[in-house]
């Protein structure tokens, strides 16, 4: 099984332990990417999934930093 490329801020809270005001913040500053995935255009609301490997990029670009 391929592991998932995309997912919820409650998936990656429990994958990587980042809250979801902290992805959000990441994501509107443009340092992780996301998307607000509706099933229809004129919906009000939808749902933001995170692309995980942006995710891994972002934390080991902090572990290269550090040295």
């Amino acid at each position: 099984m391929n592991p998932a490329e995309w997912g919820s801020a409650e998936q990656i809270f429990a994958q990587f332990g980042i809250t979801r005001g902290t992805l959000y913040k990441l994501a509107d500053n443009g340092r992780i990417k996301s998307v607000i995935f509706k099933t229809r255009d004129d919906a009000r609301k939808g749902i933001r999934l995170f692309f995980i490997q942006s995710i891994r990029e972002f934390l080991e670009e902090g572990l290269s930093r550090k040295g």
